[in-house]
């Protein structure tokens, strides 16, 4: 998940990855993706929250109006 062009290979959902603000995976920084579930298409982010090169990666990923998750 450190490489923010493979998150599409390794998370399930996500259609398309963008690279969005900073420079992944620096804290802050944040990836815009799709993900389609039949006719419905959602654009969502995913935000890095906490990162020690080669150990730890947290993440939030945003989902609209269904709120937010933790990734660690």
């Amino acid at each position: 998940l450190a490489d923010g062009d493979a998150y599409v290979q390794w998370v399930v959902g996500p259609s398309k990855v963008t690279p969005r603000d900073g420079r992944w995976p620096q804290v802050g920084a944040t990836i815009a993706y799709e993900v389609r579930l039949g006719p419905l298409l959602l654009d969502n982010e995913s935000v890095v929250r906490r990162c020690v090169e080669g150990s730890v990666l947290e993440l939030e990923a945003k989902a609209g109006r269904l709120g937010t998750a933790r990734i660690a």
